[in-house]
């Protein structure tokens, strides 16, 4: 592009690259200085490579002055989710504006970088799928289509010239076309067929650049959506440009917003291949013959049909005949599934056979978007609770050192309201607290709601109190009779030990004197607590960490016959959740599914969730 000037009586053209104005795209600029007389002495000029070869950086520089202010664009291709309109808009707009604006996804030769495959990728594959993020991501391509066709077309149709004598178009107010032409003795009729041509081209870079920059702004918008779903809550500080130029760094860069943990690393493994499934046609069982080893027939063949699909059987077992590998395939599937491992197709694993592929895609992606919720890499050390897999996992650095059977709320129980969230009485909420102490040979504290079944058994043994270790309390429950605890003990249900953490429920993680139970595949069937297998291992973990001072003397307080409390010196994080999918820990998943009823796909009671820093 030129600059030109003219000094007294000769003319003078000094080339250099525009970089005032910052306001207006270079061809608006242009075209204003024929729309509005422009001084005798100045104007802009243009050779025929300025028209068919514009360069990125002279046009994105002046960028603000378009068909309609910049701020409404942004929010125009954008839509209400987990980022607001106003945030991205914001960020987006502060980059737009800038002085000196180098475009994220296009080189100065107007060709997109190659990282706008990643990031399309990224975006389609672990974050939205079928879901488009704003209305524009599925014309997305047809944008990128359109800027490509408006670059090659910009170099169509060039006037044949002498290489020797190209001439000049430069912009005026006070000529009828817009352009007189500089340095040349062309005939009136070629003259007239350049201006044209130039007229053409300038509305041809009018559009390819109004597209290209809608192209990078909505690239741009992927980024920082992506951003901020991926690390919600989270300030987003977008990568530099050598990472956002670089497709390794830049695939490096997507990777780490994902939280690190050894759950959410399985299901991203795993999505694509549910996603595949979920476009399948599934085979169902609907026949509801009970099925085990030694039977045969089309009810089995259809039951092997259906373990292949999901990967469970090879191909050569599906033979229609029950028989030992059939057997270590449903063993296998009740196991990804909280069923009990008979090898036999009941009417529960069935059921479990007959979940729609669809239903499990939706399971792992809500796992995957709470886990991107409440998981921060400033959790040195955390507990996490999952209901609907009944797991517990003691973390340090990261990575789970212990983990845990447990026992959960049962679903029954009558309606309650908690914080405008309705659940049973019985269900165990999700939340997220810190443990501040540990109890040894905890006595419990008789729950009114409890207290009131145990009079079935004061029915039947009038001496159930008193040989359950029972003592009375000044306090009365609310029909008068006085409150009860019951002394530590074989018979206490809270076992050995319980850890205490901040709640409104009134729930916390104990023992528990029946460890048998824990051989259940289903655990729901507490009164909302949080029985623990081997808590004393976990206690250990805790004080270790948290009061190394208190670890030594653990054997003496188990040995005395009353609670001891130990305070913890740092609070432990404990997250309490209800995901749906979870990994078991050994590289298979775990479908817990919904126990409560809560509804997967709805706004679940999240309580007082913590977002990530």
């Amino acid at each position: 592009m030129v600059i030109y000037e003219e000094t007294g009586s000769s003319g003078v053209c000094i080339r250099g690259n525009i970089r005032s104005g910052l306001k207006f795209l270079v061809l608006l600029y242009a075209l204003s200085l024929f729309l509005h007389p422009a001084p005798a002495r100045a104007g802009v000029c243009y050779g025929v490579k300025d028209l068919t070869s514009p360069k990125l950086s002279e046009l994105m520089n002046l960028s603000k002055y378009f068909s309609e202010p910049l701020e409404n664009r942004i929010k125009a291709i954008l839509e209400e989710g987990y980022a607001t309109r106003d945030q991205i808009a914001k960020i987006l707009e502060e980059h737009y504006l800038q002085p000196e604006i180098t475009p994220f996804f296009f080189t100065d030769d107007l060709n997109p970088v190659p990282t706008v495959t990643v990031l399309k990728d990224f975006v389609n594959y672990y974050v939205f799928y079928e879901d488009a993020p704003f209305p524009e991501f599925s014309d997305l391509d047809r944008i990128l289509r359109e800027t490509e066709f408006l670059k090659v077309s910009l170099a169509r149709n060039t006037p044949e010239l002498e290489s020797h004598n190209i001439p000049l178009l430069c912009a005026s107010g006070y000529t009828q076309q817009g352009f007189y032409l500089r340095n040349t003795e062309l005939p009136p009729d070629r003259q007239q067929q350049i201006l044209a041509w130039a007229g053409s081209q300038l509305q041809k870079i009018e559009r390819f650049t109004g597209a290209l920059i809608k192209a990078d702004m909505t690239l741009t918008a992927l980024l920082v959506r992506y951003h901020l779903i991926t690390r919600p809550g989270t300030l987003v500080e977008l990568p530099d440009i050598g990472t956002l130029r670089d497709p390794n760094r830049f695939r490096d860069y997507l990777l780490s917003l994902h939280p690190s943990n050894h759950h959410y690393q399985l299901l991203m493994e795993r999505i694509a291949f549910y996603r595949d499934l979920a476009g399948q046609e599934q085979v169902f069982l609907t026949d509801s013959t009970t099925l085990k080893k030694g039977m045969s027939g089309h009810p089995v063949l259809n039951l092997q049909k259906r373990l292949n699909q999901e990967g469970f059987l090879p191909d050569e077992a599906v033979n229609g005949i029950f028989d030992e590998l059939t057997q270590s395939a449903v063993v296998k599937f009740q196991g990804f599934h909280n069923l009990e491992q008979d090898g036999v197709v009941g009417p529960r694993t069935r059921a479990a056979l007959n979940i729609p592929y669809s239903t499990k895609l939706r399971w792992i992606r809500e796992s995957l978007r709470r886990m991107r919720f409440f998981l921060k890499d400033d959790d040195d050390i955390m507990v996490w609770v999952n209901i609907p897999t009944f797991s517990l996992e003691y973390y340090r650095r990261g990575t789970p050192v212990s983990r845990h059977k447990i026992i959960v709320g049962e679903a029954s129980g009558r309606m309650v309201k908690i914080r405008r969230t309705a659940i049973r009485v019985n269900n165990t909420p999700t939340l997220s607290s810190e443990i501040k102490a540990v109890v040894v040979n905890p006595r419990w504290y008789v729950p009114e709601r409890i207290r009131k079944e145990l009079e079935e058994e004061i029915a039947k043994k009038p001496d159930y109190l008193e040989q359950g270790n029972f003592r009375f309390l000044t306090s009365q429950y609310s029909w008068g009779q006085p409150r009860i605890y019951q002394l530590p003990g074989e018979t206490n249900p809270l076992g050995r030990v319980k850890f205490l953490f901040d709640n409104p429920f009134g729930i916390f993680l104990h023992d528990t004197s029946q460890p048998r139970l824990f051989n259940r595949a289903y655990r729901a069937f507490s009164h909302g607590c949080v029985r623990v297998e081997n808590a004393l291992d976990l206690a250990r973990f805790i004080l270790s960490d948290a009061a190394p001072h208190q670890l030594p003397k653990l054997e003496a307080f188990l040995a005395r016959k009353d609670q001891t409390y130990i305070v913890l010196l740092r609070p432990i994080p404990i997250y309490i959740t209800y995901l749906p999918v979870l990994s078991d820990g050994r590289g298979s998943l775990v479908f817990g599914g919904d126990p409560y009823g809560w509804g997967i796909d709805e706004k679940l009671p999240t309580f007082f969730y913590r977002k990530r820093k």
